[in-house]
């Protein structure tokens, strides 16, 4: 069973890194109507940049829960804003090998691109500090 799994996982990321890449009309209308950003409240995503290979945010409407690998867990209450802006307040940290330190800052992040039905590019916020990143809904 775990072998038949690992390739349905394989084939559904890779088709929604293809997904991701947005199309000559997404490119002209550029900003896609915010209205879409209600998309991404809820679900499974996983980052499309290659540094976090292996782990996946699982979304709900009240709680964000980011898994690396197999043993980092980071939980955060998740409170939305407005449609396309939310916080991440941090719950806990858990490992299964060690004890884990993780900066207990609220994270503020704006969705600023809505690149397909399954993707999109947003900002975040934490210490003075943004990066910029794209989340793949699966």
């Amino acid at each position: 069973m775990k072998t038949l799994i690992t390739p349905i996982i394989a084939a559904t990321i890779v088709f929604a890194f293809c997904t991701c890449n947005p199309t000559r009309k997404d490119k002209a209308e550029k900003k896609i109507s915010k209205t879409k950003c209600g998309n991404f409240h809820e679900g499974v995503f996983v980052y499309k940049e290659a540094e976090f290979s292996g782990g996946f945010v699982v979304r709900t409407e009240t709680r964000q829960t980011e898994t690396s690998g197999d043993s980092l867990k980071v939980e955060s209450t998740i409170i939305w804003d407005s449609d396309c802006s939310y916080k991440l307040v941090f719950i806990g940290a858990y490992s299964k090998f060690r004890e884990v330190e993780v900066p207990q800052d609220t994270v503020y992040v704006t969705i600023t691109e809505v690149l397909s039905d399954s993707c999109y590019r947003y900002k975040a916020l934490v210490n003075g500090s943004v990066t910029e990143y794209t989340m793949i809904k699966l």
